[in-house]
C-alpha cells in the first residue's frame, strides 16, 4: 500500500471575529512518526490518502465546534438529530453526513474504522 496523496490542515483568518479551515496539499511526511489518519478510496486503491490524527482532530474540532469526546457524548443518543441538523443547516449537505460525522469523531477518540462514500478511513 502506497500513499498517493498527503493533506494538512489549515486555518486562514479571513476578518475580525471569522477564519476559513480545511486541508491543502503536504509535502511528504513520515507516517511512523506520528499517528495518522488513512483515507483509502475502495474503487481505486491506487488513491490513498493521509494527515496526522492531531490535524484532524484540528479539523473535527473547527468543523463541530466540540472536542471528539465532546461530540460523541452530544450526539450519541441522538443521530436522527444530527443528520437533521446537517441536511437543515449545510448547503452543500451530502446524505449521511451526519453519521459520517459521528464515524469521524469516533475514529479519532476510539479507533474504530468506517467506510463513508466508498472511502475507508482507518487510524495507522
Amino acid at each position: 500500500m502506497k500513499v498517493s496523496k498527503y493533506f494538512k490542515y489549515l486555518e486562514a483568518y479571513t476578518g475580525s471575529n471569522t477564519f476559513s479551515f480545511g486541508w491543502a496539499d503536504s509535502d511528504k511526511f513520515s507516517i511512523a512518526d506520528e499517528k495518522c489518519v488513512l483515507a483509502i478510496n475502495l474503487i481505486d486503491t491506487k488513491e490513498i490518502s493521509v494527515a496526522t490524527l492531531s490535524d484532524y482532530i484540528k479539523y473535527s474540532k473547527s468543523l463541530t465546534g466540540f472536542s471528539p469526546k465532546e461530540f460523541l457524548k452530544v450526539w450519541k443518543d441522538d443521530l436522527d438529530i444530527l443528520e437533521e441538523t446537517q441536511r437543515d443547516t449545510v448547503k452543500n449537505y451530502v446524505e449521511g453526513q451526519g453519521r459520517f460525522l459521528y464515524d469521524l469523531n469516533n475514529l479519532l477518540l476510539n479507533g474504530e474504522q468506517f467506510v463513508f462514500r466508498n472511502i475507508k478511513y482507518k487510524i495507522i
